[in-house]
C-alpha cells in the first residue's frame, strides 16, 4: 500500500513559491540558499527582494529561480510501512539533453516494494511505475531524453535498465 499525500490540489493554486538566490564571490565560491514565500509575490516584490540582496552584499547576485510550491501537512503516519519505506531508498530516472549533456534526475522516493526487483533491479513493466515515468518526460524539457533508471540505496548503485 502506497502513502498518503496531504499535498493539496494542485488546481486549487499553489501556496507558496520556493526562491533560489545564487551567488558567487570574487575567489569564485558560491553559495545559494532557499526558502519557501508567500504565494504568487509579485515581479516587483522579488526585484525588490533582488535590489536589496545585492545592495548588501559584496559578493554577485547571478541567478533567482522561483519554483511553485505546493505544501501539505509533513505526517509521517501518513507514510506506509514497507520494504523500502525510506526516502534515502529511491528510484533514480536520468535524463540528458543530448546537444549541451546537461543531466536532470528525478527520484520517486521510498518505492513500493513491487517496483524493485531481485538484486535491485527497477520493474519498468509496473504499471504504476510506467505512469510516474510517463507524468515525469511529460513535464521535462523537450530536449531531454530519458537516459536509464535505477533504484539507489543510500548512494549505493544498482544495475541500470533503459526506462
Amino acid at each position: 500500500m502506497a502513502g498518503t499525500s496531504t499535498v493539496p490540489t494542485i488546481l486549487a493554486g499553489e501556496t507558496g513559491y520556493q526562491l533560489t538566490m545564487s551567488w558567487i564571490d570574487e575567489n569564485e565560491k558560491e553559495f545559494s540558499s532557499t526558502f519557501l514565500t508567500k504565494a504568487n509575490p509579485s515581479d516587483a516584490e522579488i526585484q525588490a527582494l533582488v535590489t536589496a540582496a545585492q545592495a548588501g552584499s559584496n559578493a554577485s547576485l547571478y541567478r533567482v529561480e522561483a519554483t511553485i510550491a505546493w505544501e501539505g501537512a509533513k505526517a509521517a503516519s501518513n507514510a506506509a510501512s514497507a520494504v523500502h519505506e525510506s526516502a534515502a531508498d529511491k528510484i533514480r530516472l536520468s535524463l540528458k539533453d543530448i546537444t549541451t549533456k546537461a543531466y536532470a534526475r528525478a527520484y520517486l522516493p521510498a518505492p513500493l516494494e513491487v517496483l524493485v526487483g531481485d538484486g535491485g533491479v527497477v520493474d519498468t513493466s509496473q504499471a504504476v511505475y510506467t505512469a510516474w515515468r510517463d507524468a515525469v518526460l511529460a513535464v521535462k524539457l523537450a530536449s531531454f531524453t530519458g537516459l536509464n533508471v535505477e533504484f539507489v540505496q543510500y548512494q549505493q548503485r544498482n544495475e541500470q535498465v533503459t526506462p
